[in-house]
């Protein structure tokens, strides 16, 4: 008997008390919901890869897909922090007039874009390069992802800042390296140009299809190859060039 007492005092202080339960339990759900928010942005803030904004980025880049924005940006910021102490997020970050270009290799179905961006701020320049494939097709067999987004130092030629100086994580060597890769894209009529990597890439080798040119036609050789590699917006200048023998002959294929 006392126990049915107990039970019936129990649902008469719930139905009295229905409102504040109700209230009560409200209240809990929001306060969980307001601290799994706080914990996601808290977590959202610490996982933030840090970047730096380039201001007329919009303006300058017309075919850029909106998911190439961020990795640009990111190695951006980490060239820039390799060389200064302090950096802040205002800084005006600026794409040099007349630096952004930009190549499509159909054959490999490759979309290239290499642009300079200036500091000011800082009176400092960075070279940046961006690669990405057609339709977003990331099992391209051209497309290298540990290649696709790179920041480096801009060229002595390339400079407006002449008390600067600057380090990069390829040993100022990007611009060899990126060269040396897209120049086995273009197609040329006569000759193939490569480079060695265990060289550090420093000489363009060019290889006649055949070898009954005269010195006049290797030197044409020589200047289609250092007008390719300006088409990518790097300086041909930053290379020696040999031209190959018949006893020099390199079994080099081309990519297809």
């Amino acid at each position: 008997m006392e126990e049915k007492d107990k039970l019936t005092s129990i649902q008469q202080y719930f139905r009295q008390n229905s409102i504040l339960i109700a209230i009560f339990c409200i209240l809990q759900f929001f306060i969980i919901v307001i601290v799994i928010f706080l914990v996601s942005q808290l977590n959202k803030e610490e996982s933030r890869v840090p970047s730096l904004t380039i201001a007329n980025f919009a303006s300058s880049i017309k075919n850029l897909p909106s998911e190439s924005v961020e990795p640009i940006q990111i190695a951006l910021y980490n060239v820039v922090n390799q060389n200064n102490n302090n950096i802040v997020d205002d800084m005006d970050v600026v794409i040099r007039e007349n630096s952004y270009v930009n190549q499509y290799f159909e054959r490999q179905k490759i979309h290239y874009v290499n642009l300079i961006v200036d500091i000011p701020t800082l009176e400092q320049s960075f070279q940046i390069f961006h690669e990405w494939p057609e339709k977003n097709d990331y099992a391209n067999q051209y497309y290298m992802i540990n290649r696709a987004t790179m920041a480096m130092c801009v060229t002595p030629e390339d400079t407006i800042y002449h008390n600067s100086t600057c380090e990069d994580a390829y040993w100022n060597n990007g611009q060899r390296a990126i060269a040396a890769e897209f120049i086995k894209y273009f197609t040329f009529d006569y000759f193939n140009a490569y480079a060695k990597e265990y060289e550090l890439y420093k000489t363009i080798y060019i290889s006649p299809i055949h070898y009954d040119h005269d010195e006049n036609e290797k030197e044409s050789f020589i200047e289609k190859t250092k007008d390719a590699i300006k088409s990518l917006g790097i300086s041909p200048e930053i290379f020696d060039y040999h031209v190959l023998e018949e006893d020099e002959i390199d079994y080099f294929i081309p990519v297809e």
